[in-house]
């Protein structure tokens, strides 16, 4: 598929959607809030019920997915894909001290940790596979999934990133 700036846009909210359904589908809590944000993730506030965010964070002619290329004037088309590099985050809360000052206890942080790793899974699968689906029907050109990262606690929140990247086919100007 050539790229276009709603045809992106459209495939990673189906990227969010999907992921979200399959942290509910893996005996997780799909999260409250869902969404494509504009510029990078911001923490402005961790609901508990959870935050799955995906935002744009490059476009880059290349010649070699992911490679970025500089467009020239060598070739009168430029560069064949555009690149998407884009980050997601899953956001909860973290458990934390309690009114009385008490650390939280083990069983507390070990219900965060293992819910943070069936929802890191479930993250990782379902944007892998959806990806997939879209490269083997050509909705989309190339496609990379990076490392994940965990998040926090910071702020009262944790949770994981995942990095990825979507080859678009690029095209003429006109």
């Amino acid at each position: 598929m050539r790229y276009s700036p709603t045809a992106a846009a459209d495939t990673i909210t189906g990227l969010l959607a999907a992921a979200a359904d399959a942290m509910a589908g893996a005996g997780g809590e799909r999260p409250e809030r869902v969404c494509l944000v504009p510029g990078a993730i911001a923490w402005d506030l961790c609901e508990c019920g959870g935050s799955l965010l995906a935002a744009i964070t490059g476009l880059f002619p290349s010649n070699t997915f992911p490679a970025s290329a500089a467009d020239t004037s060598g070739t009168p088309c430029g560069p064949p894909l555009l690149v998407s590099q884009i980050g997601m985050a899953l956001l909860r809360c973290a458990p934390g001290p309690d009114a009385a000052g008490n650390p939280p206890t083990c069983a507390e942080l070990d219900e965060a940790a293992r819910r943070l790793l069936v929802d890191a899974d479930a993250v990782r699968r379902a944007v892998t596979c959806r990806l997939r689906e879209l490269y083997a029907s050509g909705g989309i050109a190339d496609y990379t999934v990076g490392q994940q990262q965990v998040l926090g606690p910071e702020g009262g929140c944790t949770g994981v990133s995942l990095e990825f990247a979507i080859g678009w086919v690029g095209g003429c100007c006109g």
